[in-house]
């Protein structure tokens, strides 16, 4: 059996041990500038942490949408995974698991399992 795992990128975990371990993440988004930015691939984060207490207005957050979620089931399950674990943060503080559970729906070919860890990742 081939099992994909996904969780989102406010988890924290190192990108080189989700590299090393095949592990997928879906980003949230920044809106910075009025211009929405995925918090990890579309931002140097070193230099956004140094520069955050001075931009102006001060960057919000937005969930990811089902279809970012439905985008990587479905990568998952065309690359052949039969069983994919998305684990993702806790419904007491975000509504990233209903648009999870709203993507998840569209999956027909592997067995999809949404969990919600009921906790918050350390960022």
């Amino acid at each position: 059996m081939k099992v994909k795992i996904i969780t989102d990128i406010t988890t924290c975990i190192p990108m080189d041990m989700m590299i090393k371990e095949n592990i997928g993440f879906v980003e949230f988004y920044l809106l910075i500038d009025g211009k929405h930015v995925k918090d990890y691939s579309e931002i140097d984060r070193e230099k956004f942490m140094k520069e955050v207490k001075d931009i102006d207005p001060y960057p919000t957050s937005s969930l990811p949408s089902p279809q970012d979620y439905l985008d990587f089931f479905q990568k998952a399950e065309d690359d052949g995974y039969d069983e994919i674990l998305h684990i993702c943060l806790g419904t007491n503080i975000s509504q990233a698991l209903n648009a999870a559970n709203i993507a998840s729906k569209k999956i027909k070919k592997a067995k999809l399992t949404v969990y919600d860890c009921e906790i918050m990742g350390p960022s």
